[in-house]
C-alpha cells in the first residue's frame, strides 16, 4: 500500500472518531441556553454558578437586557462578597472584658471620685423640681407672616362701591368706579358688566333680603338692607 492511500485512510479514521465523540455539555441551564445569546456572552454565562445564573434568568424574563443582568447579577455577587463576617466582628465576652480574673470573676469597678456627689445631687434635682436649673431659651420667637389684603371679588367691590356712593348705580357705572379705586379690575372679559348682573341676581335670588343688593329699578341696585 502506498503511503499516499495510508494517509487518506488515516484521515478518514481521524473524522470518523471526532464524529463518534459525544458534543461537550453546555454549563448553561437549560432556559438560558434556549435563549441563543451571542458566544461571548454565554461564555461569561457559563462562568457563573447555577444559583446566579437563576438570577440573570430573573432580570431577563423582567424585561432586562442580557448585558445589563449579567452586569447587576455580578455586582450583586460582589456586595455579598464585601458583607463582613457577623461572628468576626462581636467580640468574645473574654476579649470584652480584659479586667477579669483568672477565677471568670469581673474585676470590681474602682469608684470614681465625686461620683457619689453627683449621684446625689442628680437625685436631690428629679426629688425636687424647683432645684432644677431653668432651660435656656433657643432662638427667637418666629415673627408672624404679614398678610396681603385679601383683593376684592367684582360682587364684593360692587357692594362696597355701592356703599361708598350712596345711591343706585348700573353695572357699567360700578365696573368703571371699581377699576378707578382699584378694587376690582376685569381680568380681560369681554363683557364683565354682564356677569356681574349676574352675580347680583343670583346672590338676590338665594339670599332674598339677607342680600347686600336691592334692585331699585331697571338696571340698577343700590344698598341692600344686610349692609
Amino acid at each position: 500500500m502506498s503511503a499516499k492511500n495510508k494517509g487518506a485512510k488515516g484521515a478518514k479514521s481521524k473524522q470518523r472518531a471526532e464524529k463518534a465523540k459525544p458534543a461537550a455539555a453546555t454549563k448553561l441551564i437549560p432556559e438560558l441556553a434556549a435563549l441563543k445569546f451571542p458566544a461571548r456572552m454565554v461564555a461569561k454565562l457559563e462562568a457563573l454558578a447555577e444559583a446566579d445564573q437563576d438570577t440573570v434568568l430573573n432580570y431577563v424574563n423582567s424585561g432586562m437586557k442580557i448585558n445589563d443582568a449579567y452586569q447587576r447579577t455580578i455586582a450583586g455577587k460582589a456586595e455579598q462578597q464585601q458583607q463582613p463576617d457577623p461572628e468576626a466582628a462581636t467580640p468574645t465576652a473574654e476579649g470584652a472584658n480584659p479586667q477579669a480574673d483568672c477565677a471568670g470573676q469581673p474585676a470590681q469597678a474602682t469608684p470614681t471620685p465625686g461620683a457619689e456627689t453627683t449621684s446625689a445631687a442628680e437625685a436631690t434635682q428629679a426629688a425636687d423640681p424647683g432645684t432644677q436649673p431653668a432651660a435656656k431659651k433657643r432662638g427667637r420667637a418666629p415673627k408672624a407672616k404679614e398678610t396681603a389684603p385679601k383683593k376684592l371679588s367684582a360682587i364684593d367691590a360692587a357692594a362696597k362701591v355701592l356703599a361708598e356712593a350712596g345711591e343706585p348705580m348700573d353695572c357699567q357705572a360700578m365696573i368703571k368706579t371699581m377699576a378707578e379705586k382699584g378694587y376690582w379690575t376685569s381680568p380681560g372679559g369681554k363683557t364683565p358688566a354682564a356677569t356681574l348682573y349676574s352675580a347680583i341676581l343670583r346672590e338676590l335670588q338665594t339670599k332674598g333680603n339677607a342680600s347686600r343688593f336691592k334692585k331699585t329699578e331697571r338696571g340698577k341696585f343700590g344698598v341692600g338692607r344686610s349692609t
